[in-house]
């Protein structure tokens, strides 16, 4: 049974919730994986390679990839524009069994959603509660007391979008949340909006 199609995967959730751990582990031990590079317009750091942490453009060529609609979604951070191409994502779904990650918020998804339902699996990542999100958060020593105040309101009104998700998985135990996730990765590929069902019932029926 061949695919015709890509998949997309959605990781989202909170800052502190394990994703970049998660991401990290996709990516040494799953096949047929790439992750979704993001557009800015902000200038590079320095290490940072063109096309590898992200494609950078410029401030004036991002305002009209926005005018133009080519962004499945975007946001202005600090003065620079950062978004997902809608070119990147239609290069992964024309390569069939490929999968491709994209690490988004909750607003980001939804608008992904809308117009990539069909190729779609979707996880929302957490901790087990507010309690242990902050410990973890004040644990990086990265935010301010500030900051982190902001990301754990932030972390709850994303929680009233879980229901739009596949998945919800609760990142209590790492080793176990990641099974789970190579659990649903196995799966996709067996998606019936990625075959042609219609060559596999003639295939079947001879």
């Amino acid at each position: 049974m061949n695919n015709i199609y890509g998949n997309l995967l959605v990781l989202s959730g909170p800052s502190g919730s394990g994703k970049s751990t998660i991401f990290k582990m996709l990516k040494s031990n799953c096949e047929n994986i790439s992750f979704s590079i993001s557009s800015t317009s902000r200038l590079p750091r320095d290490g940072e390679v063109e096309g590898v942490d992200y494609y950078f453009i410029s401030k004036e060529e991002f305002e009209f990839g926005i005018k133009n609609g080519d962004f499945i979604e975007y946001a202005e951070v600090h003065g620079n524009y950062y978004g997902t191409s809608k070119r990147v994502l239609n290069e992964a779904i024309v390569k069939p069994n490929n999968i491709l990650v994209l690490d988004i918020d909750v607003q980001g998804f939804l608008q992904l959603k809308n117009e990539y339902k069909k190729y779609l699996t979707s996880i929302f990542l957490t901790p087990p509660s507010k309690a242990i999100l902050k410990q973890r958060l004040e644990a990086r020593a990265t935010d301010s007391t500030d900051s982190i105040k902001g990301r754990l309101l932030n972390a709850l009104n994303e929680m009233i979008e879980i229901d739009e998700y596949d998945y919800l998985l609760v990142n209590d135990d790492l080793k176990e949340t990641y099974q789970k996730i190579e659990f649903i990765v196995g799966s996709m590929a067996s998606k019936s909006s990625l075959i042609d069902t219609e060559k596999f019932i003639l295939d079947w029926n001879n």
